[in-house]
């Protein structure tokens, strides 16, 4: 009986002590936001020791004009990620409106001037050691994760008191008939005893030491189902949203033979696009239907990155233009971007080129389409590359310069193609998140236009 009772206890103090770990690691990721900081984790030793690897900084917004040199600020790796860095200003650049920075570990400045566009805010206080948890509170699989210890907690406990009731029956069996009726009335007290003298709970079924874990535990399984039901309502949301475009503003042919012509495939009203977004420039069509979607362009690099269409926000944003491109794709090489999402829309389904080797044989053309031209591009490269990669360099002239970036991008690609582009091409590179801190990037040149 003994043995019963000391397992009850152990079950609910192992599930005592893993809601309270979850509590303590929860309060630094989420508090801080109610006071409007930004949380973010440092990954890198290029600000040690002021910010060393796996810290947490607390990001306050601030106005570009206060920002002054020797300052430390935050900001966006790049135009088509919401990734951040943490370094301190060297110079401030007022004339082409950037910042020159450089991490205090690092030898030299950074590659690549900050834009103002880009800087997110200051940082104001760092904690050390507790950014390796941040992924439990700000991702997907983190929120399963913390769902799957509630109710780990929750077995734990409900485990502790079927056994304490397994330990009351046998108690109960073994005391004597005469002396059974004042065991019967002390054996809550007696385990209480037992159990640091928690008040009894055959006078108070539901103690603070119970009701408190409780309640915090249910407080955290909802903040953690309620991220999760926000991030399925937002892919949802944006799911519907193209579906309805692509239903109202496409025409596609419902049967397909060689003797169609590729420029014939697809039809599309632009005139009632751009009476719902004038930023719309073009569509871009893979001929296996797998990814079809309006192309946007506002100057801005950010704009779009969270927000859909409709100008709604979503968290599949749009596809959208490179800021320093022409509309009318008639750039040596212009820039697209799109994010890769897990339910493989947007450019969800790009990741399967390096993914499966038969994949490319089946998927090699996509169409520009704009409201006068049809462009057929034919995919000839495919790589994982940096977040700042020689691949985001744009415009080009048509010189040598431009047929060395070419060589450079097959040097590096996954596959080798017998497509060689030539300085006089047109290039497009469709670009989408990878790996962390890495982008994964899909080259075509122009092949035919109608």
């Amino acid at each position: 009986m003994e043995k019963i009772k000391k397992k009850s206890q152990l079950f609910k103090r192992i599930g005592n002590i893993i809601l309270a770990l979850v509590i303590v690691l929860c309060i630094p990721f989420s508090i801080p936001r109610i006071f409007g900081y930004e949380v973010y984790a440092i990954k890198s030793e290029s600000m040690n020791p002021s910010y060393p690897k796996n810290s947490v900084t607390y990001v306050e917004e601030a106005n570009v004009i206060d920002v002054k040199a020797n300052d430390v600020i935050t900001f966006k790796l790049g135009t088509d990620t919401s990734d951040v860095m943490t370094h301190r200003v060297v110079k401030v650049d007022n004339e082409k409106k950037a910042f020159i920075t450089k991490g205090d570990a690092n030898s030299g400045v950074d590659k690549e001037p900050v834009v103002f566009s880009r800087f997110v805010g200051k940082p104001v206080f760092m904690v050390p050691f507790i950014g390796v948890f941040k992924p439990l509170f700000s991702t997907t699989g983190g929120y399963v994760f913390v769902g799957f210890l509630i109710v780990v907690v929750a077995a734990l406990w409900i485990y502790s008191d079927i056994l304490l009731k397994a330990y009351k029956k046998e108690k109960k069996e073994s005391i004597s008939n005469d002396k059974q009726s004042t065991e019967e009335n002390n054996l809550d007290k007696n385990y209480s005893s037992d159990s640091k003298n928690k008040p009894s709970k055959k006078k108070n079924n539901f103690s603070l030491g119970v009701v408190v874990p409780l309640i915090l535990g249910l407080i955290l399984a909802g903040y953690a189902g309620s991220q999760l039901f926000m991030i399925y309502r937002d892919y949802s949301k944006s799911n519907q949203l193209y579906a309805d475009l692509a239903d109202n503003y496409t025409k596609e042919k419902k049967k397909k033979s060689k003797q169609n012509k590729w420029y014939d495939d697809i039809q599309i009203d632009f005139e009632a696009l751009k009476k719902q977004n004038s930023d719309v420039v073009g569509w871009i069509y893979f001929e296996n239907d797998d990814i079809s979607y309006p192309i946007l362009y506002s100057g801005d690099n950010k704009k779009y990155l969270r927000t859909a269409l409709d100008k709604s926000d979503a968290i599949a944003g749009s596809i959208f233009l490179e800021a320093k491109n022409k509309t009318d794709f008639q750039d040596s090489h212009t820039l697209i971007y799109g994010h890769n999402m897990r339910n493989l829309s947007m450019f969800g389904k790009l990741k399967f080129y390096k993914r499966d080797p038969n994949y490319y044989a089946d998927h090699k053309y996509f169409q520009i389409i704009t409201e006068k031209k049809k462009y057929r591009y034919e995919i000839f490269a495919y790589e994982d590359v940096s977040e700042n990669s020689f691949i985001y360099q744009v415009p080009f002239d048509v010189n040598d310069d431009f047929s060395n970036f070419l060589d450079k991008i097959l040097k590096k690609s996954y596959f080798k193609s017998n497509i060689k582009p030539t300085k006089e091409d047109k290039v497009i590179t469709l670009s989408t998140c990878s790996v962390e801190k890495q982008r994964f990037a899909v080259h075509a040149k122009r092949v035919d236009e109608k």
